[in-house]
């Protein structure tokens, strides 16, 4: 919504006690939903710090993923990192490949369309570089903030209050159309202004 509406909150002797923009409000609730917790490593296969692969488990579709979906993923699960690789059969799309370590990913509920294709490898704790090859067209992302359920509920919170405000502006929006028609209809009956 790009109307900028004001809610005032009045007391009963008419003292204004709370007067926000709800358009600003609701962009600000908006932008703290964006959590950047990743971070671009290199070119390459991501390596930990004795330059071990980890486990991986890439998405079986290209549609729709980017660094900021992907990330989503790594994140809910706690992941180190992962990687996004180019589509052998369309270059301009992406694989998304989650990154586990070693003896962990035959414990983890995958999301849907995630599949095991390598296990076993000796990849552990925080991803510390990448192999740098750039023929092998993908690019390695590191977790830079740990998963965290709180941090969910919050976001979960957050969304709840969007809707909540974005329900209230039509509300307020109706409200404001039924005042308006019935001024209309008394101004309309006296020929002034009540």
């Amino acid at each position: 919504n790009n109307d900028d509406y004001s809610i005032k909150v009045c007391a009963t002797n008419g003292l204004v006690v709370n007067d926000m923009s709800t358009t600003e409000e609701i962009g600000y609730l908006k932008s703290s939903l964006s959590l950047k917790n990743h971070s671009f490593v290199g070119n390459g296969n991501c390596l930990d710090k004795d330059g071990n692969l980890y486990d991986v488990a890439p998405s079986s579709t290209t549609s729709g993923w980017d660094e900021d979906s992907c990330a989503k993923e790594a994140f809910a699960l706690g992941l180190p990192g992962f990687e996004l690789k180019d589509d052998p059969a369309d270059a301009t799309s992406q694989i998304c490949v989650l990154l586990f370590e070693v003896d962990t990913i035959e414990f983890a509920t995958l999301p849907s369309g995630f599949s095991i294709t390598n296990q076993h490898r000796k990849g552990t704790g925080e991803i510390q570089g990448s192999s740098g090859h750039l023929s092998e067209n993908r690019k390695c992302y590191k977790s830079t903030e740990h998963f965290n359920p709180a941090v969910v509920e919050d976001v979960e919170g957050l969304k709840d209050t969007i809707s909540s405000l974005e329900s209230q502006i039509t509300g307020l929006n109706s409200l404001i159309a039924a005042m308006e028609t019935r001024l209309s209809n008394l101004e309309g009956a006296t020929g002034t202004p009540p």
